[in-house]
């Protein structure tokens, strides 16, 4: 096949015949000095549905017309940094699907870590009152209750536009969690709950310029950002309504800022927790926080 130029591959390709290793080939290309050929492999088995062996195996398969204006139009906004995630409408999940757009953080694997803490921490026998603060796609929340089924699962944001999109998350995975609208700076929670589990905005204005261009530019702020001048915002307002609204030998569980580890931990003593504990993530970062309140 002929070499086209950059400005008009996702138009010329459209009329023509393309074999899957094409398809890669301009992948490569196009993304070169961006994302490495296995991130472009990636990208492509995302969108087309498969593995990344079947690619592989598959390569001199013909691509048809729908195929082909997928692949082209994705690799347009791949190339402006739009995260995959995005661009497919869907991420993963500890092994879940969910929905994924700019209103909501692309769930990560160091959430994923918090959450399977939280579930070996529980019974699954009981029925506990389980609530997530700043729940974006109810990742959180929508895993809990399809691990823990007899649980009680509530979450709450600030964002309309994120519920909404939690809320298709839990039909898309058949469960039941009550999604509440709710700015937790300015509102006391209802309710008593077993466990109280949050992944709130941790990162500090200052550290914007050290992202990368697709987080800075595609992921909400909203539920990314904390003023500089007060980087625990958000621990502190939660400690002190846990503290309150938790059951007796109820956990609160966070998911923290590598360079703030110890002072949350901190915090959450000088609040009236037990048995607070710090724990790495998989890069050996200072990730996730479980307290105990006693009585």
């Amino acid at each position: 096949m002929a070499e086209l130029p950059k400005s008009t591959i996702s138009f010329s390709l459209l009329a023509l015949q393309m074999i899957l290793a094409e398809a890669i080939n301009i992948y490569k290309k196009e993304l070169s000095g961006i994302y490495s050929e296995n991130e472009c492999l990636h990208f492509i088995s995302m969108l087309l549905n498969c593995s990344v062996n079947s690619l592989i195996i598959n390569k001199t398969d013909n691509l048809d017309e729908q195929h082909i204006r997928l692949l082209m139009n994705a690799l347009s906004s791949i190339k402006k940094h739009v995260p995959i995630q995005y661009v497919v409408g869907e991420a993963e999940f500890y092994g879940l699907k969910f929905k994924v757009d700019h209103h909501v953080l692309i769930p990560r694997p160091e959430t994923e870590e918090l959450v399977n803490w939280c579930l070996e921490s529980i019974n699954h026998t009981n029925a506990l009152c389980i609530l997530d603060i700043g729940t974006g796609s109810g990742c959180i929340p929508i895993t809990i209750k399809k691990k823990s089924p007899n649980s009680n699962l509530y979450a709450i944001d600030i964002s309309k536009e994120a519920l909404s999109i939690a809320k298709q998350n839990a039909l898309l995975n058949g469960v039941d969690v009550d999604f509440i609208e709710l700015d937790i700076l300015s509102k006391e929670i209802d309710g008593n709950f077993d466990i109280i589990i949050s992944n709130p905005p941790y990162i500090k204005w200052e550290e914007a310029s050290d992202m990368e261009p697709n987080v800075l530019d595609n992921e909400p702020h909203l539920a990314l950002f904390v003023d500089n001048h007060d980087p625990l915002l958000f621990y502190r307002v939660i400690a002190n309504q846990a503290i309150k609204k938790l059951n007796p030998n109820g956990y609160l569980f966070f998911e923290v800022n590598a360079a703030f580890g110890a002072e949350v931990v901190n915090l959450l003593k000088e609040v009236g927790f037990n048995e607070v504990i710090l724990r790495k993530d998989m890069q050996g970062k200072d990730r996730m926080i479980r307290a105990l309140k006693i009585n």
